[in-house]
């Protein structure tokens, strides 16, 4: 019988993005992880092979773990319902992870992704986008008749800028996004919509 690890990579992981998500990166130390999980030093370092290594990945597992949801309500051929899908998400997975919304709209990926990181975690952090914008692009050409940089640009005003910005004020002061968000992304994403589509 195989024996489950006493002290889990993901637990500490989890305790990364409370930390970050109450004090930002910066109160992520490995004397905090090990104080939150009761994981010696010596077991956190086994699993992460430095502080930035812990950052990086609260960081990135937190956007990927947004990006499932975005990415299934878009659809590999976006059309103008699966679009409102995606937009609306961002105000509902804020709502469902407060915390982990913290780290994406009230710090900067700058903050967590520093210059001095191991290659496999640098090109995880330099794909993360690839697949959201090929989404959106191919929401552009079908939506919006182009896939030219101004249609690129309002799709991902429509799908992503106005709904974030919309959520980001309540999440930096600590609040629930109320539900008139949702009617403002609705209101915000048709009328992009509706200013080129025939």
């Amino acid at each position: 019988m195989v024996r489950s690890a006493r002290y889990r990579g993901e637990d500490m992981l989890a305790a990364a993005t409370r930390l970050a998500a109450a004090g930002g990166p910066e109160a992520v130390t490995i004397s905090a992880i090990s104080r939150a999980t009761g994981a010696p030093v010596g077991s956190i370092y086994h699993r992460f092979e430095s502080r930035n290594h812990l950052v990086a990945e609260a960081w990135l597992s937190t956007m990927e773990g947004f990006q499932v949801g975005y990415l299934e309500a878009l659809e590999t051929q976006p059309d103008v319902r699966s679009g409102l899908r995606a937009a609306l998400h961002i105000p509902s997975w804020v709502r469902q992870h407060p915390a982990a919304a913290r780290i994406l709209l009230v710090h900067r990926r700058e903050d967590f992704l520093g210059p001095d990181q191991a290659p496999a975690v640098a090109e995880r952090a330099r794909d993360l986008n690839a697949g959201v914008a090929l989404r959106i692009a191919a929401f552009a050409l079908s939506v919006l008749g182009s896939d030219g940089a101004e249609a690129i640009d309002r799709a991902w005003y429509a799908l992503a800028s106005a709904p974030t910005g919309a959520v980001q004020r309540f999440i930096a002061a600590g609040l629930r996004p109320p539900d008139l968000v949702d009617d403002l992304v609705r209101e915000t994403y048709a009328a992009v919509i509706a200013a080129v589509r025939p």
